[in-house]
């Protein structure tokens, strides 16, 4: 899920929520509806988290499907 993959990149890059929301222009409580899944971020913002937390836009959306969706979908690696 998006909320999970947001905190783990904040906390793997040591920053507070507050950090990265003044960082990416958003307010600490907007922030935190990110990481808590009550909000999702537009694309500007997307793009402003993944940069800062160093991270792929498809990684924080969860877009790389794991080694059993290949295998159930026929698909290989």
């Amino acid at each position: 899920m998006f909320c999970d993959r947001l905190k783990t990149a904040r906390i793997n890059a040591k920053m507070s929520q507050r950090e990265v929301a003044k960082k990416i222009g958003i307010s600490q409580t907007s922030y935190s509806f990110l990481e808590s899944g009550l909000r999702e971020p537009s694309m500007l913002y997307l793009r402003r988290i993944a940069a800062l937390l160093n991270v792929s836009i498809d990684w924080l959306c969860d877009n790389h499907p794991d080694e059993e969706e290949f295998v159930l979908t026929g698909n290989k690696k």
